[in-house]
């Protein structure tokens, strides 16, 4: 969320990434991170640390589908992974 609203702001105004980040937060659930995560993180045979923790999170939460540009990084998690673009394609 903090990486949205700075592009969001930089490109067009606070206020304009203020109203995207609520749009969000009425969209998607939020996942805490804590120490025990960060742990279950490290298991996750994903070489980067990021998709690895974002992996076991949304694991851990049961979601329906992860949300990242990056689909490759996510192999064999078992749940489905889409690019933002595909997410909002499908949504419409």
């Amino acid at each position: 969320m903090t990486d949205i609203f700075y592009v969001a702001k930089k490109k067009l105004s606070t206020p304009v990434a203020r109203q995207a980040i609520e749009n969000l937060l009425y969209l998607f659930n939020v996942v805490g991170v804590d120490y025990e995560d960060l742990r279950g993180a490290l298991s996750i045979p994903i070489d980067d640390f990021e998709d690895a923790l974002q992996a076991y999170c949304a694991v851990k939460v049961k979601t329906d589908v992860l949300v990242t540009r990056d689909v490759g990084g996510f192999k064999g998690i078992g749940m489905a992974v889409v690019t933002p673009v595909d997410f909002v394609e499908e949504a419409e």
